[in-house]
């Protein structure tokens, strides 16, 4: 296994970073800033609802607009987000798995 400096860089895209921040700016523009600077009186959107819709629409079209979509509406569900259970505790990293391709 290569060190972790290698593996911090080598474990991420850039080019959906990029898109998602350039996304993220331009709804600044758009809707108002968010996290430590959000308007108080900037709407509520049901991301979750949304997150789903993207993700159908994506298996439909394979636009991977619709992926960089989701990672924001999911950064700012993280960031900002309201539900009641709302928390953060780690799982079992080997309990859950993507689907291999065969």
């Amino acid at each position: 296994m290569p060190p972790f400096e290698v593996l911090w860089k080598s474990e991420w895209c850039p080019e959906f970073e990029r898109h998602m921040r350039y996304r993220l700016v331009m709804g600044a523009f758009r809707y108002g800033r968010n996290f430590a600077n959000r308007p108080k009186n900037k709407p509520q959107w049901d991301r979750l609802k949304r997150i789903i819709q993207e993700v159908e629409a994506y298996k439909k079209d394979g636009n991977d607009e619709r992926l960089v979509d989701v990672a924001n509406m999911a950064m700012l569900e993280f960031g900002e987000g309201n539900h009641p259970k709302k928390h953060f505790r780690s799982r079992e990293a080997d309990a859950i798995h993507c689907e291999e391709r065969t």
